[in-house]
């Protein structure tokens, strides 16, 4: 498994230039809770992609709907750990 990116961004507040925020990704923010707690990042990344699995089948008429949770939140593209 290859190191992920979970970057914070920015946001730009419109009709304030030079005014931006920064936005930690929240899937970044659940894997930092997650090893806070003790697991190694492997092991979050583990727990996640478990817990979106079990959702999925436990709740399969959400299962779309689950896909595009995390696909909005997770890394992108090249990053993305979750299938």
């Amino acid at each position: 498994m290859h190191k992920q990116n979970f970057n914070s961004f920015n946001i730009a507040v419109p009709g304030k230039p030079g005014i931006v925020f920064q936005k930690k990704s929240i899937m970044k923010e659940l894997i930092e809770k997650l090893m806070a707690e003790g697991l190694t990042e492997a092991q979050a990344l583990k727990a996640i992609e478990v817990i979106k699995n079990y959702a999925k089948e436990k709740i399969p008429m959400f299962g779309g709907a689950i896909d595009k949770m995390f696909a909005k939140y997770g890394p992108k593209q090249d990053d993305d750990f979750m299938p």
